[in-house]
């Protein structure tokens, strides 16, 4: 199993929190895999075909039907991976796709058991000085334009492909599908970036080799990632003004961006790549991998201060060998800077909310190449964030007219709550258009959200790592913002995709009505009648129109 510490990792946190009740501070977050399929040899030459799961906090490869397999060093092959008794993945020594799956086979097998707790006996030996909690907070405003320094850097053994011009567009050129394109059409013009004055900096050489810091040490964490950071605010110190980026004026800049040489792990699958992520430099020397900690700037602020960089944000200069890395990882590494958390199932037994959000793997959608038209973060984010105000339903709107999110603000709150408390549902409606046009489906979503599940768990990046599925039991094991799933299939809780055109209303399975005989329906986790009710609901298309009511009590 592997558990990293670029976010201080959100296995060791729940499972810590779980076995011990204790709290401990979780500093960074990463993309996760994208949904590619790679081409693995085996000793005879033959080639299979496998895909990454997980993040660069915890990640593994599987069959594409979704049977786990790891690398046999003593067959020089990919195998099928079975649990020992511990709960270790080990080898089962059967070949993949040249003999038959291991007895009691399952897909989507993953460490268990004792395997886990040796994990947490290591990591609180090895972290035993850890210091008192602290609560993760937004780093950048979430409204106005934020500079964000851009700093670009080479290894001192590969070339470049792409030049400080091409990342100036992907970023933060204008109708050009970039970052501040983004950030602008889904906070409806409350936010946008700017790279300052200074504009994208690059490209800078690196002391050492691409390997030295992108290689994965014994655990399979990326080593020295932080160092290459550091390394490149250095080189970068003389030619900016980092007090430009300082804006709430605290003596940090608000969070730095570096663009490495390359791909990254999360598309390549190549241990030696750096997996994207965010994380911050005291906390990588804390931890062991970094030698330095946070780097001070020869720039002061309005106090008199010396500017200091801390918080980082790392992303690939290529997404695939020869083709430039497209703009959803560095919007999904920049929506945790807002102190959004992952909404994937960051312990890999489901898929979250998969596509239909930037959050999860909604970062990786795409028209042309993947990841060039990452989703809109869900109805939820946008509250948290304060971009949409949610119109609350308190008695019956009949055939209220619903515009799609890329164009307007329009959500619908249906009980009461707020972004960290309460039990509630929001309504929106998602088309395919603007950065939506690579969504799985379209229609009106209905989002089953669980404020308080999520307060708990926001600083944990553990808030949909809890599937349920309709049972008594989902009053305790939910996800904090979950997709009500049209079609009733529960394929995102199931690990069966990343989403459908069952999942909107009515989608392909013209449902169009939600309520307490529905199915699925609108009853709260703890099986209470809730007295919501969705009907009417339209087809599918830019505006649509359905019938919103909350019962009174």
């Amino acid at each position: 199993m592997l558990i990293s510490k670029m976010s201080v990792s959100f296995y060791f946190f729940t499972l810590v929190m779980i076995f011990t009740g204790c709290i401990f501070p979780v500093k960074g977050y990463a993309v996760p895999a994208a949904p590619v399929i790679h081409p693995l040899t085996q000793s005879d030459g033959t080639i299979i075909s496998a895909k990454q799961w997980g993040d660069e906090s915890y990640h593994g490869w599987e069959t594409e039907d979704g049977y786990a397999i790891i690398f046999d060093k003593g067959l020089e092959s990919w195998v099928y991976a079975i649990q020992n008794t511990d709960g270790e993945l080990v080898s089962s020594s059967r070949v993949v796709d040249r003999d038959d799956l291991p007895d009691n086979c399952v897909p989507h097998l993953r460490p268990a058991g004792k395997a886990q707790l040796r994990i947490i006996k290591k990591m609180t030996t090895r972290e035993s000085r850890l210091r008192k909690a602290e609560i993760p907070q937004n780093v950048v405003p979430t409204t106005g334009t934020a500079n964000v320094p851009v700093i670009m850097i080479n290894f001192n053994d590969t070339d470049t492909s792409f030049t400080v011009n091409n990342f100036n567009l992907l970023l933060f050129g204008t109708n050009t599908n970039s970052m501040r394109d983004y950030y602008e059409e889904v906070s409806y013009g409350k936010f946008s970036v700017s790279p300052g004055p200074t504009g994208v900096l690059g490209w800078y050489i690196a002391s050492d080799e691409h390997d030295y810091y992108g290689k994965n040490d014994d655990d399979g964490y990326d080593k020295w990632p932080s160092d290459l950071v550091y390394e490149a605010v250095q080189a970068a110190d003389d030619d900016v003004d980092f007090s430009i980026y300082d804006m709430d004026n605290d003596g940090y800049v608000d969070v730095v961006n570096i663009i490495h040489q390359g791909t990254g792990e999360e598309f390549s699958g190549d241990d030696e790549d750096i997996w994207s992520h965010r994380w911050d430099l005291n906390s990588a020397e804390y931890f062991g991998y970094s030698h330095y900690g946070e780097y001070r700037t020869n720039d002061r602020n309005a106090n008199g201060n010396y500017v200091r960089v801390n918080d980082y944000v790392i992303q690939p200069e290529q997404l695939d060998e020869g083709t430039q890395e497209t703009v959803g990882v560095f919007a999904h590494e920049y929506g945790h800077s807002f102190g959004l958390p992952d909404l994937y199932d960051t312990d890999y037994s489901s898929n979250g909310i998969g596509d239909w959000s930037l959050m999860a793997s909604g970062s990786w959608n795409y028209v042309s190449e993947i990841g060039d038209r990452p989703a809109h973060m869900d109805a939820w984010s946008k509250y948290f964030l304060g971009w949409v105000n949610p119109k609350k339903v308190t008695s019956t709107l009949t055939n209220e007219p619903i515009t799609q999110a890329a164009t307007t603000s329009d959500v619908y709150q249906l009980l009461s709550g707020n972004p960290l408390s309460g039990e509630y549902f929001l309504v929106e409606n998602r088309q395919k258009a603007s950065f939506d046009a690579g969504l799985p489906g379209d229609g009106l979503l209905i989002w089953h959200v669980d404020g308080n599940l999520i307060s708990k768990k926001i600083n944990l990046n553990t808030v949909n790592n809890k599937e349920c599925y309709p049972s008594k039991k989902c009053s305790k094991k939910h996800y904090g913002v979950a997709l009500v799933q049209a079609d009733d299939n529960w394929d995102l809780e199931l690990d069966n995709n990343l989403g459908d055109a069952g999942d909107p209303y009515p989608g392909n399975t013209n449902n169009t009505s939600f309520n307490k005989e529905t199915a699925p329906n609108s009853k709260l986790y703890n099986g209470k009648k809730s007295g919501v009710s969705i009907t009417n609901i339209s087809m599918s298309d830019a505006t649509m129109t359905a019938t919103l009511s909350v019962e009174s009590k």
